[in-house]
């Protein structure tokens, strides 16, 4: 008898050690997706806000900012008045992008870590590249 409630007790802590495990890591997966989906949001914001910026200034106004991109970040793009980073998370590929005032171009990094990007207002538009 005493042997039977011991082996049920061990069945129920297993089950719900399984159950405990499933759970945490999902939490784990999504808080990092989170994160990076984020920072992305977070480096298209500042690049844009930086462009604005200089396009309020006029032609021959330049300012640099700094970046943290995610590790997630395949794809990037800077064009008409658009800066648009590609992630991928385990649902599939989301676009993280944000809107200037003034067309831009050039180019981003990619690579996870902390960037430099210098913004330069031209007569053609905003040109944008990694200092």
């Amino acid at each position: 008898m005493k042997g039977q409630v011991a082996t049920e007790y061990l069945m129920i802590i297993g089950i719900g050690l399984f159950i405990v495990t499933i759970v945490f890591y999902y939490t784990i997966t999504y808080s990092s997706e989170s994160v990076s989906v984020s920072q992305a949001k977070e480096a298209a914001d500042t690049i844009a806000k930086a462009a604005d910026y200089v396009y309020s200034m006029g032609v021959g106004s330049q300012t640099t900012v700094v970046i943290n991109l995610p590790y997630r970040i395949i794809e990037s793009h800077v064009e008409n008045k658009e800066i648009l980073f590609k992630l991928t998370l385990k649902s599939g590929i989301t676009d993280v992008y944000s809107i200037t005032k003034g067309d831009v171009s050039g180019t981003l990094p990619i690579r996870h870590g902390r960037h430099y990007i210098t913004l330069n207002m031209t007569e053609d538009g905003i040109y944008i590249k990694e200092y």
